[in-house]
């Protein structure tokens, strides 16, 4: 299962109860954040979470409020006697503004390793994680973020006959392809559905 935590929602100045911005995700003993935004730190401690298991740390942008985190971060995990490799992903220019933050953090006992992104869309695999990295319009360089676990998954396929029934629970994800489209036949739908789709069926209740 991945577990995806809203660490902070606040824009550019934090509120007593809304932090700047952060997101975690856990899977399978990884940990992945995106952006690190000034508390994330308190806001991970709020949770119970820990430092230690962040692996891969994806930046949308260079303003402030979604980096400014990330020393205080990186001192803490490296306290906690971090010694595996830290990924960081970010647009164009991650090493040099990571660089100038480690100012004030210049002694780790963990490398860095820095994927610096640079296309219109790109991939990666890590850890078992999917990232797909896209850019969006912003007033400097920016990219949004999608994250998928494409373990195999289990699902039944239901029949002609119960496509209509109001006990049949459809939901899609944010793919621009609409649920209505995966009847035009089963095949489509076991091809997407491993990807795209979750599809359960609600038995209904016994009187």
């Amino acid at each position: 299962m991945l577990d995806v935590c809203l660490l902070g929602t606040a824009g550019m100045m934090p509120l007593p109860h809304r932090w700047l911005t952060a997101a975690l995700m856990r899977y399978n003993g990884s940990n992945l954040l995106i952006d690190c935004g000034e508390g994330t730190q308190i806001a991970i401690k709020e949770k119970g979470w820990t430092f230690k298991p962040i692996d891969v740390i994806c930046f949308t942008h260079y303003h402030a409020d979604h980096i400014s985190g990330l020393p205080g971060l990186l001192l803490t995990m490296g306290n906690a006697e971090r010694t595996e490799p830290l990924t960081m992903i970010g647009p164009k220019g991650l090493e040099k503004v990571v660089s100038a933050l480690r100012m004030i953090a210049p002694e780790l006992p963990f490398e860095i390793r820095y994927i610096e992104l640079t296309g219109p869309e790109e991939d990666m695999e890590i850890n078992g994680y999917h990232i797909h990295a896209f850019k969006v319009n912003h007033n400097i360089s920016c990219y949004g973020y999608t994250v998928e676990n494409r373990r195999a998954g289990r699902c039944h396929m239901p029949d002609d006959s119960m496509w209509n029934e109001p006990e049949t629970i459809k939901f899609h994800r944010n793919c621009g392809i609409r649920y209505k489209k995966a009847r035009q036949s089963q095949r489509r739908m076991e091809l997407l559905l491993p990807r795209t789709w979750f599809l359960g069926h609600r038995e209904k209740e016994s009187r």
